[in-house]
């Protein structure tokens, strides 16, 4: 199963730091990814566990309010081939994460919450979305 073109970019980045010289493992930036068993592992300890349990876990007001919780063991199931509980962005057709790779980035609702550099369009064009 294909996941978003977002995540495998940014899981190639990590995987290529990870590789990069002998002279840089003792950087404390360049952790040890080997204890990743897949693809989905090293997304949620190095993307959901880093920087959005501390809003999407179990009982926080913002996880009530987005119903989306992204600790490990539920978050695949919460994101994959889900409609976002966002009314305008279900009437647009989107999902939170597709399965068909880079086509499914156009109906990619978590997309269009994490392209921060296209602020303006999120704004400008989904304005019901939500915040970034």
């Amino acid at each position: 199963m294909r996941l978003s073109i977002k995540i495998l970019l940014f899981a190639t980045v990590v995987l290529c730091v990870r590789c990069a010289s002998d002279d840089e493992t003792n950087d404390p930036e360049v952790r040890d990814l080997t204890a990743y068993s897949s693809t989905y592992d090293l997304i949620q300890g190095e993307i959901w566990d880093r920087d959005c349990i501390t809003c999407h876990v179990e009982g926080s007001s913002f996880a009530r309010q987005s119903n989306l919780i992204l600790t490990e063991g539920v978050s695949y199931d919460q994101l994959v081939n889900r409609s976002p509980d966002n009314a305008a962005a279900q009437e647009d057709g989107l999902l939170l994460v597709g399965t068909e790779g880079i086509e499914s980035l156009v109906t990619s609702f978590l997309w269009e919450k994490i392209n921060a550099p296209d602020q303006e369009h999120f704004y400008a064009d989904h304005p019901e979305y939500g915040a970034l």
